[in-house]
């Protein structure tokens, strides 16, 4: 296989969107750790990294895409609008065409506190609320979905589960799919 050229990147931390407030952070040492206050059960005595501005989706996406709002998918959101990544995707599809572009994502639970939000809030009669969106959230492919509607991606769009080999597998996919010819250029994350 072929090396592929990396022709555009970004990321979303508990700093922030995008690649500056990483690097900032890693130049003074910081650290976005802080104790647990995201657990719905109270017990939780670890840390995580918040992306803070994940916590209202809605605020995040677009209306268009108000049917995604989950906080997963927020984060990859905001990821994909920053450092110029969604103007790469853009100059790839007026170079080879929305359906020559694919996505290939790796994820373990898409958007899981959706629906155990849903759930915690069902019904006497136990349904989910009418609003709760199952395909554009919690759905397996939710993800591949989303960036494929923000992006005006066409081309093959799915979603792995391997845990911690689940990016590096689809970096290889990506790959395969460019060789074989069914895509020219892919989104990875």
């Amino acid at each position: 296989m072929r090396p592929l050229p990396i022709t555009a990147f970004s990321v979303a931390t508990g700093f922030g969107a995008g690649l500056a407030p990483l690097r900032a952070a890693l130049r003074e040492g910081r650290s976005a750790l802080a104790p647990d206050d995201f657990s719905r059960h109270g017990h939780s005595r670890g840390f995580i990294a918040r992306l803070a501005a994940a916590d209202a989706p809605g605020r995040v996406l677009p209306p268009e895409l108000a049917r995604f709002s989950c906080r997963a998918h927020a984060i990859l959101y905001l990821a994909s609008q920053a450092d110029g990544f969604a103007a790469a995707v853009a100059r790839a599809r007026a170079r080879w065409g929305a359906g020559r572009i694919a996505i290939v994502l790796g994820t373990s639970t898409s958007g899981i506190a959706a629906t155990e939000e849903a759930y915690a809030a069902r019904g006497e009669d136990g349904a989910l609320a009418a609003d709760f969106d199952f395909t554009h959230t919690q759905d397996f492919a939710a993800p591949a979905r989303l960036l494929a509607a923000s992006g005006g991606i066409e081309g093959p769009a799915f979603v792995l589960s391997a845990a911690c080999a689940s990016t590096a597998q689809c970096f290889g996919a990506a790959a395969e799919l460019i060789e074989a010819g069914v895509a020219d250029a892919a989104v990875v994350g």
